[in-house]
């Protein structure tokens, strides 16, 4: 496969852990353009990587010119983003292909461009971030799934709270959560679309003093058969606030995308 160029809005440390792993791991992407709307944080990425030869540009230059765009951002970027991606996607006739870190972000696309973006030129791609098994899930879907549930534990501090014994801040649907808890409901957004959707999946978000780590707690049940799983996330250790795991998801996303044989996708 040809080194695709690739554009990376947000230059957080999801984005400094994704550049790095391109270069580890020898991926075929040219890592080209940037964005930020922090100036100090476009400097501080191009003096990290002195490498590359890196272009800051704004949202429609790069959706213009990139082949792959990655969102590393926050959710209140997505929209316009997508917008962007889609219009410069039909303006060459050609596919391109964003990269969707903040799936909270996907709810605010209106009705609109998600009736535009079908059959269009533009491929959206939600990496698994912080959980896994997806790929067995949403066969299992399709089979027919009586219920899926989410419960996700958290320790206080991750939630800005003090507690001192376990509390249930929510138990529900996860498009009302993302609106009290926006930084705890992209799991469950995730699995919601991967699976049964966003107003039949059951999700429950705990603040737990007893656990030191983020604990996803997927429960299914479908004519196919039953799943239940769980996954203890260890912080990414340049930044306790991310999950490991949901950092080295678009690293391996971007891998497995640009892989002739595909194994378990």
């Amino acid at each position: 496969m040809p080194n695709l160029t690739l554009g990376l809005v947000g230059l957080g440390n999801i984005s400094t852990f994704l550049a790095k792993g391109i270069i580890e791991h020898q991926l075929p992407y040219n890592l080209t353009f940037i964005n930020d709307i922090d100036e100090a944080k476009v400097a501080a990425f191009k003096a990290g990587f002195p490498g590359l030869q890196l272009e800051s540009v704004d949202l429609d230059t790069l959706a213009a010119r990139s082949k792959v765009i990655v969102e590393a951002a926050q959710m209140t970027v997505v929209p316009a983003l997508a917008e962007k991606a889609l219009l410069a996607a039909q303006q060459v006739e050609a596919t391109k292909y964003l990269f969707i870190m903040s799936v909270g972000g996907l709810l605010k696309l209106d009705k609109a461009f998600q009736e535009e973006l079908a059959g269009s030129y533009l491929k959206i791609i939600a990496p698994s971030g912080a959980i896994g098994g997806l790929d067995a899930l949403a066969s299992m879907n399709l089979a027919g799934m009586r219920s899926v549930r989410l419960t996700t534990r958290k320790p206080p501090q991750a939630l800005g709270r003090d507690d001192k014994s376990a509390v249930v801040l929510y138990e529900g649907l996860p498009a009302p959560a993302f609106e009290q808890y926006p930084k705890n409901v992209n799991v469950a957004i995730t699995l919601a679309l991967a699976t049964v959707g966003l107003d039949k999946l059951a999700f429950r978000l705990i603040s737990d003093p007893e656990v030191t780590q983020n604990i996803h707690t997927i429960e299914a049940e479908g004519d196919a058969g039953t799943i239940r799983m769980e996954l203890s996330n260890t912080p990414s250790p340049h930044n306790p606030r991310t999950s490991y795991l949901a950092a080295l998801s678009i690293i391996s996303a971007l891998k497995r995308f640009s892989q002739n044989l595909l194994v378990g996708y």
